[in-house]
Order: structure tokens, then sequence, then C-alpha cells
């Protein structure tokens, strides 16, 4: 990729992000799709740990305390 065309996709996803947070809203339609529960209920909550432990979010992510 030569530098214009950097640019180019720099500037794009300033104008419309696609990241993260987009590919987890749309990982949550589907398990609410398959499982019927809400699309609330199936995001991750990165970062909003209830305690301080680090570990927090992925124990909570994959079942654990």
């Amino acid at each position: 990729m030569d530098p214009s065309e950097l640019a180019v996709w720099i500037a794009r996803s300033r104008e419309s992000p696609i990241g993260m947070d987009r590919e987890d809203f749309h990982a949550a339609q589907v398990v609410s799709a398959v499982s019927g529960g809400t699309i609330a209920n199936a995001l991750p909550n990165w970062g909003r740990a209830s305690s301080d432990d680090p570990d927090a979010p992925i124990n909570e992510l994959m079942g654990g305390d």
C-alpha cells in the first residue's frame, strides 16, 4: 500500500469508523438470534468489571466468577 492509499483509508475510517465495537455488536446480533436472548445481554462489557481484578472481564466472559 502506498502512502496516498493509506491516507485515503485513514480519512475513510474517520468518516465511518468500523472497529471492534461494531464487530462485537454484529456478534451479539448472531448470539441473540441463535439463543433467543437480547443483544444487550450478548454484548461484552470490556473494561467495565465490577472489581479491581484485571482478569475479571475475561473470567466473566469465560463463565467464571
